[in-house]
């Protein structure tokens, strides 16, 4: 990022040397521009940095460089949020694909470095068949070497899924019963098919840890 080239336009503060220090806008001649802090002439600081392609980044900045915690967004719809050093991802962080898939973890030199989770969003009507995909994870591992050596997924539902289609089953059969004769299903059935859903559910959320950005 040249922030010092002649064609460049700033508006903020200065020192008494001249150099920009405090807040500022700087207009490139590329059409790109920071706002934000300066230290003596250098983005330092927390900042803004929009490219004109339509690339941002909002988060700190250190040396004219991206460095520490940060968001970066693709115009394309693609988000990271986490941690960065000197312009490129580094350290934990948040990856959102612009189709919904979301991988967590650990990044090196702007790619998945280490253990992660892979979160693959439910489908609807995806793809030529339009069939339904439910939400799945992934536990993955990456090498220096930029290679998955390990990909495996986390059955974390099973129980309350099966719950789940069971108690659809059981709702179906009750309405054409409904239009048809008495239900033979028993209030006691229901019931119990009630306790099952709850207890499930009481797992599942002990099982699944809470994951949140907002901890970065």
């Amino acid at each position: 990022m040249a922030a010092n080239n002649t064609n460049n336009q700033y508006q903020g503060e200065r020192n008494s040397t001249g150099e920009k220090h405090g807040k500022g806008i700087l207009t490139f001649n590329t059409k790109a521009h920071y706002k934000g802090d300066w230290i003596r002439d250098r983005m330092e600081g927390l900042g803004e940095y929009v490219w004109g392609d339509g690339h941002t980044y909002v988060g700190e900045f250190s040396n004219n460089k991206q460095d520490g915690v940060g968001t970066y967004q693709w115009p394309t719809g693609g988000k990271y949020v986490g941690y960065w050093k000197e312009d490129r991802m580094n350290g934990f962080g948040t990856y959102t694909r612009n189709d919904g898939v979301i991988y967590i973890g650990f990044w090196k030199e702007d790619h998945q470095y280490g253990m992660g989770l892979k979160i693959i969003p439910a489908r609807y009507r995806y793809g030529d068949e339009e069939k339904m995909y439910r939400k799945r994870k992934f536990r993955e591992v990456w090498s220096l070497e930029k290679k998955l050596i390990f990909h495996k997924e986390m059955k974390e539902y099973p129980d309350l899924l099966l719950v789940q289609e069971r108690k659809k089953f059981i709702d179906v059969v009750i309405l054409i019963s409904e239009r048809t004769e008495a239900p033979t299903l028993k209030v006691e059935d229901i019931t119990k098919m009630d306790k099952i859903d709850s207890e499930a559910d009481e797992k599942t959320k002990t099982r699944i840890p809470a994951l949140s950005i907002d901890s970065l």
